[in-house]
């Protein structure tokens, strides 16, 4: 037990001293054991240091609310962190967003991460790939929708009956839950909302309200949108504050 503990000490001051191997080996130990707060610290540490794998982590985990403390951060304050750590992930990969993706989906069980992969996987040939990656999006999608009635699966699946993405193609039935999704606060699915009735008049729905929902449950793209539409710098704040680097860049030069 002692020489536990002092190969335990041995790794923590290797990591503070600039070992990205050693911080891994702390953050994932701790993940193991649960000790959520710890393995975040190491993981923060090994992202200081340059390491694309522990930025990325981090920005899913504060992003999607997964461990400890970060259940209980405001999703605004959770949304505005985990766009730096996905800012600084992406810099470092050099905009490869398959790794990205890859961890959201092999490590995390995100259908998000697993549709967006499969369109990486589609746009590059990779077929088989794709239709694996399509097919557990939505078997994950379509478990924690109806059992853990999670507002983000329920858009993912919206989206891929919508799309006829793995599925048929049911317009209707993605309807049906991109409103199930917005009305659990689901900012994203708020604003395809939005487009779905702004753009087709047969739909006797107020688009504007639907956008106003969307920077309300922080879209960013929905708060540039409700920019755009009502000229009130509140929303580009919003939108800059949620990671959106053209409102960022639009407040510079906007006096």
């Amino acid at each position: 037990m002692i020489e536990f503990v002092f190969s335990l000490l041995l790794i923590s001051q290797n990591c503070y001293s600039g070992s990205i191997t050693d911080c891994l080996k702390n953050a994932k130990k701790y993940e193991q054991e649960k000790d959520y707060n710890k393995a975040i610290e190491y993981y923060d540490a090994g992202c200081i240091l340059e390491d694309g794998y522990s930025c990325a982590k981090l920005s899913i985990i504060y992003i999607e609310g997964l461990w400890g403390t970060t259940k209980k951060i405001e999703m605004k304050e959770r949304l505005k962190i985990g766009s730096e750590y996905s800012k600084r992930a992406y810099m470092i990969f050099k905009d490869n967003n398959e790794r990205i993706y890859q961890i959201a989906c092999e490590e995390f069980n995100l259908s998000g991460g697993c549709l967006n992969l499969a369109a990486i996987y589609e746009s590059t040939g990779r077929k088989d790939k794709s239709e694996q990656s399509l097919k557990k999006a939505y078997e994950i999608a379509t478990r924690k929708c109806k059992g853990e009635k999670s507002p983000n699966d329920c858009y993912i699946l919206g989206f891929m009956y919508y799309n006829g993405r793995f599925t048929n193609e049911d317009k209707n039935k993605g309807i049906e839950l991109f409103e199930r999704a917005c009305s659990m606060k689901n900012g994203t699915a708020c604003f395809y909302l939005y487009e779905i009735y702004e753009n087709d008049p047969k739909y006797n729905k107020s688009p504007k309200e639907y956008l106003r929902k969307s920077c309300e449950y922080f879209d960013a793209y929905g708060c540039w949108k409700n920019w755009e539409k009502t000229g009130d710098k509140k929303y580009l704040y919003i939108s800059c504050e949620l990671g959106y680097s053209p409102a960022c860049s639009k407040l510079k030069s906007t006096p």
